[in-house]
């Protein structure tokens, strides 16, 4: 119902734009996907409050939303030399890959892949 009903407004248009974002990173389209986080981002977090884990694990909750249709939602779940922040497993797909969501502020995307890698 929240992807078909316009007059929800705001509850209408994450719902649409979380689809959207499952969508992009299957696609490994990284400029949709940063255009809905920061999306989220802008709508939902306070100004003061914008760049720790916390904050970011919420907007990634909410970007994420329709993958919980298709895939199991895991948290901080032992990854390689230390913890990803998310796991999405495949539940109706399972020849589809996992996706590994590793949360860093401040950090190179090189540093979360070598969080996740096993030594």
């Amino acid at each position: 119902m929240l992807q078909t009903e316009p007059f929800l407004g705001y509850v209408y248009r994450l719902a649409k734009e979380s689809g959207c974002m499952l969508q992009a990173t299957l696609d490994k389209d990284t400029e949709t996907m940063k255009e809905i986080l920061e999306l989220v981002h802008d709508t939902e977090v306070p100004l003061l409050r914008c760049n720790n884990e916390t904050e970011l694990t919420a907007i990634v909750n909410l970007a994420c939303l329709s993958a919980r249709d298709t895939y199991r939602v895991e948290r901080e779940e032992k990854a390689g030399a230390g913890f990803a922040d998310f796991i999405f497993y495949p539940e109706t797909d399972c020849s589809a890959d996992c996706i590994i969501l590793e949360l860093k502020v401040g950090d190179t995307p090189e540093d979360a892949i070598r969080q996740q890698v096993v030594s």
